[in-house]
């Protein structure tokens, strides 16, 4: 039996560290943590087609997403005191519309430049429907894309440096126990 469980902490470390870098691989983190669909609706912003595609509703699946991002990092005073009264936005957007590169035939993909510093928009009291509503920036393209981004970098930071390095530290902890319980010694006393 100890040599069962000996064979499991020495493989639990590299064993997780496969199933952390096939999940990342494969995006099941991004697809828990909502960075999935945030990345979709980043794109659907900046796709260059204008209303309705580049208007995101809070019914829509990327919605809470970009919203849950947003809410974390926007440097708007404004926005960050309605967040505080927990005032949502009814719809997400960019402001402008693309302009398109070069002419290409019909058939073929739009080549359309969205700026990085156009403005991600918050917007109140609007639906599918219309309305007049109000709204404020909450950040530039280029800071939505970087803030996805840094969530992913943060992410591999906790797993890979901090929670495998304390795993590691305690398997290390535990073989050295089990060797000094096994010789007798303490490691005070063993050089």
């Amino acid at each position: 039996m100890r040599n069962v469980f000996k064979f499991i902490i020495t493989c639990l470390i590299p064993v997780l560290t496969v199933i952390y870098g096939v999940g990342d691989y494969l995006q099941w983190w991004d697809k828990i943590s909502g960075r999935y669909d945030a990345l979709k609706g980043f794109e659907r912003l900046i796709h260059g087609n204008g209303y309705p595609e580049n208007y995101i509703y809070k019914d829509e699946p990327e919605f809470a997403a970009i919203e849950k991002i947003i809410n974390k990092n926007t440097r708007n005073e404004k926005i960050i005191k309605l967040i505080k009264k927990d005032i949502r936005p009814s719809a997400i957007s960019i402001d402008g519309g693309g302009a398109k590169r070069h002419q290409v035939p019909d058939r073929w993909p739009q080549s359309i430049f969205i700026p990085a510093n156009s403005q991600i928009l918050y917007l109140y009291g609007v639906s599918k429907q219309g309305g007049k509503g109000k709204l404020s920036w909450v950040g530039t393209a280029a800071d939505l894309r970087r803030w996805i981004e840094e969530s992913k970098n943060k992410e591999r930071f906790w797993v890979t440096t901090v929670f495998l390095s304390i795993l590691s530290m305690w398997v290390g902890i535990l073989q050295l126990l089990k060797e000094n319980k096994n010789s007798g010694d303490t490691i005070l006393n063993n050089p």
